[in-house]
């Protein structure tokens, strides 16, 4: 459920997965249609929050209904009304609200409720401590330190060195190398190598690349 960049870049990943048919479930949208069609998902024109709607996208026999999109309230309604129609389905959500989505997790099962405010702050903040971080989060728990995972190029003190020795060296995991996720804590990082480590954002600051100042800059 969703007619806006999520619930398409979404639809995109799920589709790469062999032997799913993903439905996109939103009210007529020519150049939505299209594109959730390009992507190798199927477009069905209905309202999410009704049972007409839920029922042409296939709502009985779907194993989980994502409801992405931008209203809380639309969102919840779809949701509700699928596990009414469907009680073995598993619901993934989207809310705002990092408290109300914790009490729904909490309250409806077979629930991951997701809120991108709280995605989207750590992600905020640990780019403002470290410019080459991408992607942040609070891990293990929501409430828990904040992780990231940046960018780093393999310098003197990390060349030919083991895996395992550079992320010891780092304080962090390498999870890449040159964009090889196939590693192993034996394998030798190269000279120049562009690494994505994961780590606390307090022990990635010890290695933290400083952005040029560009020359027009006072």
């Amino acid at each position: 459920v969703g007619g806006d960049a999520l619930a398409l870049s979404t639809a995109r990943e799920l589709s790469l997965l062999q032997g799913r048919r993903i439905v996109v479930l939103w009210p007529a949208d020519l150049e939505f249609a299209r594109a959730v069609e390009a992507v190798g998902a199927q477009f069905v024109a209905g309202r999410p929050d009704s049972r007409a709607g839920l029922e042409m996208a296939g709502v009985a026999e779907a194993v989980t209904i994502l409801a992405l999109s931008h209203n809380d309230q639309l969102n919840l309604q779809a949701a509700l009304r699928a596990r009414d129609a469907n009680p073995r389905i598993r619901i993934v959500l989207r809310q705002f609200n990092r408290t109300l989505a914790a009490k729904i997790e909490q309250n409806l099962a077979d629930c991951s409720v997701l809120s991108l405010a709280w995605h989207s702050a750590a992600t905020y903040a640990a780019a403002a401590l470290d410019p080459s971080c991408f992607r942040g989060l609070q891990f293990p728990e929501p409430n828990g330190p904040l992780t990231g995972f940046a960018v780093r190029t393999a310098a003197d003190r990390l060349t030919d060195q083991r895996v395992a020795e550079a992320e010891h060296a780092l304080g962090a995991r390498i999870v890449a190398i040159d964009g090889a996720t196939e590693i192993s804590g034996d394998d030798v990082v190269p000279t120049g190598a562009e690494l994505v480590v994961y780590g606390r954002l307090d022990r990635l600051l010890a290695s933290t690349p400083r952005q040029s100042v560009p020359a027009d800059r006072p």
